[in-house]
């Protein structure tokens, strides 16, 4: 399977509102004491106001059958009176798209080397 990465578009949203919702299904589902359910992750809106701004960035994989995964960075400024200002990079989430993610990807046994 061949894959191109590249940044998501606004033409991207309802694949990534369903794989966001996927993902978010999962975290309500095993940790509910912090997740809540909800309908949509993003509305188209806000998800295009995200695109535009440059605070979050979203990253796809994109195969022959469309998105495969994504990952999702924002930027942060950090600095108190104990560490020097800078600016980060933070992996917010990520996401492969079971059927992509191959079998590499399997649970495996841990061998002793």
């Amino acid at each position: 399977m061949e894959l191109s990465i590249r940044k998501a578009k606004l033409s991207d949203y309802e694949e990534m509102n369903e794989m966001l919702c996927e993902l978010h299904k999962y975290h309500v589902a095993h940790k509910p004491e912090i997740y809540r359910e909800a309908e949509y992750f993003f509305s188209e809106s806000e998800y295009a106001e995200m695109l535009n701004g440059t605070e979050q960035h979203f990253i796809v994989s994109v195969a022959e059958d469309g998105i495969s995964g994504f990952a999702w960075a924002c930027v942060n400024q950090k600095g108190s009176k104990f560490e020097k200002d800078r600016t980060q990079l933070w992996i917010e989430g990520g996401y492969v798209k079971h059927p992509n993610t191959g079998d590499w990807a399997l649970p495996k046994p841990c061998s002793r080397r």
